[in-house]
């Protein structure tokens, strides 16, 4: 059994999966003694000068203000989250440098994010910055994808089969088997492979 699923899935590798796009990013929490009300939990920041981060051009930043749950900081305080796609191979391959290049980051984050949050630099109290290296060593997310396979033009609406050629009874559920990711996509992939199931056993699904 353990051969045969080997087998199967470097064949499913060499075929299914190459053309797909991980989900990668570098995260930078800043958090600030500021609750940041009144500030939108999502924007796109854009028309700011261009820089280079992670072996690319970065022209606009995502960010989430994380102001709406006690949770996340004590009171009177919030995170401010900015994302950048990033990939796993050039993370992986900055050796020694590779504490420098996440403080460097941080830093150019912090003066992009200077503008739309003015107290931003004298409010801050911690900085934390995950790139796809510390999604693998903390959760061993494949390749550092904080999600499954990004959704793309060609495959938004596809699927990668849940069954493997030459295993019976074998189905395979989870953000992996969908594009996009998250919760919700791992749980219809489950109900999906259930009415693979009752399919099978000639069962109304």
């Amino acid at each position: 059994m353990r051969r045969s699923l080997s087998a199967a899935c470097a064949a499913r590798s060499s075929s299914g999966t190459r053309s797909r796009t991980l989900a990668s990013s570098c995260e930078a929490s800043f958090g600030v003694a500021d609750p940041s009300a009144g500030q939108p939990r999502l924007l796109t920041l854009d028309g700011f000068e261009p820089f280079e981060a992670g072996g690319q051009v970065v022209d606009t930043v995502q960010v989430c203000v994380y102001n709406d749950d006690p949770a996340f900081a004590p009171a009177g305080h919030s995170v401010i989250q900015a994302s950048l796609p990033m990939p796993y191979e050039w993370w992986a391959t900055r050796g020694t440098r590779y504490g420098a290049e996440k403080e460097a980051i941080a830093e150019r984050l912090l003066a992009t994010l200077q503008k739309p949050f003015p107290s931003l630099r004298s409010s801050l109290r911690m900085t934390d910055v995950a790139t796809p290296l510390t999604f693998w060593t903390m959760a061993r997310s494949w390749r550092g994808a904080y999600e499954g396979w990004m959704p793309s033009a060609e495959g938004i609406l596809g699927h990668v089969k849940k069954t493997l050629a030459g295993l019976d009874h074998f189905y395979m559920a989870g953000q992996w088997v969908e594009p996009g990711g998250g919760v919700p996509i791992a749980l219809m992939s489950g109900r999906q492979v259930m009415q693979l199931i009752c399919k099978g056993d000639f069962r109304p699904g």
